[in-house]
């Protein structure tokens, strides 16, 4: 893409003036960054708020920005560009015009005195961050520990002092004291099955080894048939 880049420059009186410039590349850029082919000065404008490219040999103007582009009075992303069309990015004016022969775009570009003036009054970029609306990240970050918290252990371990709050919580989809059962007893340990400290020596401690041969220290062959060993 060829452009041809008109810089104007408006006097107290009214008079203007400038000087032309010209771009060839693949897209002409535009933003607040210094490596931007076109540099805007509005604090408003993202560091690399648009782009200008060729599509079938017609220049468009796209942007991913949050302050996004204004086209002709209409607030948009993607728009081709034609003679006599305005294109605001904040307080930057482009006014397509009719391209010389060997161009592919021509523009002329300003700043707006009113919408400069009221950037340097202290106009803030958009910002997109949670305290923008109001929300405190510390807030949420508590909001969210207490909710696991709250459904990880408190919900389930309440299921623990009442029977039919248990049930309750068993037979629906919220968590319950599932999550910390080890399943079933076998068949053989079905005789011990409401003296969990038999073999839990010691709580939130797995059973040890030397727990099983205590009890199955004259029958560990009839408890597991040495035959059936791999």
């Amino acid at each position: 893409m060829r452009a041809l880049i008109r810089f104007l420059q408006r006097g107290q009186a009214g008079a203007t003036g400038g000087k032309d410039r010209v771009y060839e590349g693949e897209a002409l850029t535009l933003g607040r960054a210094t490596d931007q082919v076109l540099h805007l000065k509005d604090r408003r404008v993202a560091l690399q708020h648009a782009r200008i490219l060729l599509r079938g040999g017609r220049p468009v103007i796209t942007s991913r920005a949050a302050g996004g582009i204004v086209v002709n009075d209409s607030l948009c992303r993607d728009a081709a560009l034609a003679p006599g069309d305005v294109v605001r990015i904040g307080a930057n004016l482009l006014t397509i015009f009719e391209p010389p022969a060997g161009f592919d775009l021509a523009f002329r570009f300003e700043l707006d005195p009113e919408a400069a003036a009221a950037a340097e009054a202290g106009a803030e970029p958009p910002r997109l961050d949670l305290a923008a609306i109001g929300w405190r990240r510390r807030a949420w970050s508590w909001f969210f520990v207490g909710a696991v918290l709250t459904f990880t252990l408190l919900l389930p371990a309440s299921g623990l002092r009442h029977d039919d709050l248990r049930s309750w919580l068993r037979a629906g989809p919220l968590p319950d004291d599932a999550a910390w059962l080890s399943g079933p007893l076998s068949a053989a340990h079905g005789n011990i099955g409401e003296r969990c400290e038999a073999c839990h020596q010691r709580p939130f401690v797995r059973v040890r080894n030397d727990a099983c041969l205590a009890c199955h220290a004259g029958d560990v062959n009839r408890h597991y048939s040495a035959a059936a060993m791999p």
